[in-house]
């Protein structure tokens, strides 16, 4: 997963970005859906300043019907006495003037009847739609909605560039993976998790076991009474010995190790032709790893170097072996270079004190291995087949 972290990181913001988008996406049906609604009135903007020269004038009509109407009013409280007083004036109404106002509306003059008032409503009724009708037709808000609902297309359009863009770059291939390794991730967790609450419930039981062995203890110690001290050092004697044999282990199994190591350094630059190789060190798993000039440990290695460190290896082991005895090698060339089969054939002699080598003629010829081994090359023997189950044996 660090490996492929900025891919992993690509595809969060892809998640996030196609998140976003399916956001946008909504709101844009929204804002669609508000802004058909609010151009449903749009065209009372062409007429607006009509619309405001009728409502002033039928405001002036309304204010005149509305005199019109109160004046009658008045007049019909004045007649009948409910009111006394004039409402413009103050003075109190005389029985003369009310019997003039009397004979005045009853001839017809000033009577603001319901016509009036039936007037005056339509007038407050009109004046009602147009104020609807010039608050539903604002153009600022109208500007504002389309406003919104560019700025949304524009949104939608650069989230789906940039999705496009990072699902160039990845492929389909790297997304499995990465959703794979993420799914193991998860999984792992959640067993570590499960791992851990056994370990706490398992080293709860433990406790609860020292606890009731520490109980036995002491019944043991109160029934058994002094004895029980002397057993008890013998125990301890015993545990010492145990841990001191196991510190002996220890020490010389490091120090065995310590001894192959050098060892199989000391044979592997014998049979190497790399100058750069510094030598050979023991990991952890007990395998053998090359180690270069500048301290580094060498990863990968050919076929070769494989083949060489399996000789080293052998060599160190033989030689530090409790007891020795012949190495038996088949085909050890079979991937080596003119050098290294050089370099490994003069090795030998100091492998063992005894080494059979089972080779090709064209692994070794006969010319190398005298020419290098000389007077340690005590026999040769060629085997030649004779049937599919017969092979002869014969000394050179």
């Amino acid at each position: 997963m660090r490996r492929r972290e900025r891919f992993a990181a690509m595809l969060e913001k892809r998640d996030r970005l196609e998140d976003d988008l399916s956001k946008s996406e909504q709101k844009l049906i929204q804002s669609g859906a508000t802004l058909t609604t609010a151009m449903g009135p749009a065209w009372a903007v062409l007429i607006r300043p009509r619309l405001v020269a009728a409502m002033a004038d039928l405001r002036a009509r309304e204010a005149n019907l509305q005199a019109s109407v109160t004046r009658a009013h008045v007049l019909q409280e004045l007649a009948h006495g409910h009111a006394p007083d004039c409402p413009t004036c103050l003075q109190k109404v005389g029985t003369e003037a009310q019997a003039r106002i009397k004979s005045a509306l009853e001839c017809g003059q000033d009577t603001g009847d319901a016509t009036s008032q039936r007037e005056l409503a339509n007038v407050r009724r009109r004046l009602d739609a147009l104020q609807a009708q010039i608050e539903a037709a604002n153009p600022e808000a109208l500007r504002l909605l389309w406003s919104g609902y560019e700025d949304l297309q524009n949104q939608i359009y650069a989230l789906k560039g940039e999705i496009e863009e990072i699902g160039r770059q990845i492929s389909g291939d790297v997304e499995t993976e990465l959703r794979g390794l993420s799914r193991d991730y998860d999984s792992t967790l959640r067993e570590i998790v499960a791992t851990e609450e056994g370990v706490a419930a398992t080293q709860g039981k433990l406790g609860e076991n020292t606890l009731y062995r520490d109980n036995i203890q002491k019944r043991l110690e109160k029934l058994a009474g002094g004895q029980m001290e002397a057993e008890r050092r013998r125990r301890d004697l015993a545990g010492k010995v145990h841990d001191l044999f196991q510190s002996a282990v220890a020490a010389y199994r490091e120090q065995l190790r310590k001894r192959v190591e050098a060892d199989a350094s000391t044979f592997f630059l014998k049979m190497t032709t790399e100058p750069d190789y510094a030598g050979l060190t023991i990991n952890d798993s007990y395998g053998l790893t090359i180690l270069h000039r500048d301290g580094t440990i060498i990863p990968v290695r050919s076929a070769g170097a494989e083949h060489v460190v399996a000789l080293s290896l052998v060599a160190a082991l033989q030689n530090n072996a409790p007891l020795r005895g012949p190495i038996f090698i088949d085909s050890p060339f079979g991937r080596l270079d003119a050098g290294h089969r050089k370099r490994i054939v003069a090795a030998l002699p100091d492998m063992a004190d005894q080494v059979v080598l089972l080779v090709y003629e064209d692994e070794l010829p006969a010319a190398i291995a005298r020419t290098t081994l000389k007077e340690q090359l005590r026999a040769e023997w060629v085997l030649t087949r004779e049937t599919a189950r017969h092979t002869r044996i014969a000394s050179r």
